[in-house]
């Protein structure tokens, strides 16, 4: 894993991994199913997440098992989210535009992500009649749920900071601000049916968006806490308050053990952004040219 960016393996246990920068601070962990383990076979959770200028991105994707290598549409969506998410989110504030901008990047993604499902060759010893029904599942294509996004803190392109999420499936997406939880106000927008098809684009419906500025007009902090995590994971939603790695790690474990028990993936962003005085304009430039100097300088990792 660089500084910039990290990626997680489907292919082996990653413990809680943490990253800092320009007042965030993040952590992400995976696990793979007890059968993927055992079997040595790759999870179909993949994560990713990448430091930006102003603060970072991130996308959480779950494979659906029932399709053809949802591993691989997992990593290759997840990857293409974050790189979206870094260079072609509409700068602004309008969620609808933002809906519309990601629904063709997806639509048009289906070409690349065609050809990458087709590429993959099946094993030679496979029976007959398994190849048979191999071959017609990769030709359906592979589908994966996302939760994506993006958080600038304040600064010049955004005085007041930017949220901005989108998602599509039944994996979870939940914020906090200082006081209380404020994950209702997604609704209920986690639908198992919804994900994305390498070969239909999104299916069900278009992707769910939310965008906010991180602080209010008075500079109180709108959010504090964000936490994604695959439906492997679903005794976390009984859980309001952040855990420690070690007990974070106990409910991973516990999952695990269930029967038919899934992958586990997660990633928890915590904010800690103040506003900015801005007095007057030479101080907005002096404060500005702080906050890209932090940015850019590698020891905030």
């Amino acid at each position: 894993m660089s500084e910039a960016e990290v990626r997680v393996t489907q292919y082996a246990e990653t413990p809680p991994y943490h990253v800092e920068h320009t007042g965030l601070r993040w952590r992400v962990g995976y696990a793979r199913s007890e059968e993927s383990r055992c079997a040595e076979q790759p999870g179909q959770d993949y994560v990713a997440c990448r430091k930006t200028s102003s603060g970072m991105t991130f996308a959480l994707c779950d494979g659906v098992g029932a399709s053809f290598v949802g591993n691989v549409a997992a990593q290759l969506l997840g990857d293409d989210l974050v790189n979206w998410m870094t260079h072609r989110l509409p700068r602004g504030f309008d969620e609808a535009q933002t809906r519309v901008a990601l629904t063709d990047h997806l639509i048009r993604l289906t070409r690349a992500a065609t050809e990458r499902i087709l590429a993959e060759r099946l094993p030679a010893d496979l029976p007959p009649m398994v190849r048979s029904i191999l071959r017609e599942k990769q030709a359906f294509g592979s589908e994966s749920t996302f939760v994506c996004g993006r958080i600038d803190v304040p600064g010049a392109a955004f005085p007041r900071g930017r949220l901005a999420f989108a998602w599509m499936g039944d994996s979870r997406l939940r914020l906090w601000d200082v006081k209380s939880e404020r994950t209702p106000e997604f609704g209920k927008t986690f639908v198992t049916a919804e994900r994305w098809s390498s070969r239909r684009g999104p299916v069900r419906g278009q992707p769910h968006v939310f965008v906010a500025p991180l602080l209010s007009p008075d500079g109180r902090a709108t959010a504090s806490r964000v936490l994604a995590y695959s439906d492997g994971l679903v005794d976390l939603d009984a859980l309001a308050e952040s855990l420690p790695d070690a007990e974070l790690q106990a409910v991973m474990d516990a999952s695990r053990s269930r029967p038919l028990n899934d992958d586990m993936s997660f990633i928890e962003i915590q904010i800690d952004v103040r506003q900015r005085q801005t007095a007057s304009p030479r101080g907005r430039r002096f404060i500005h040219r702080l906050l890209f100097r932090a940015a850019a300088d590698p020891r905030t990792c």
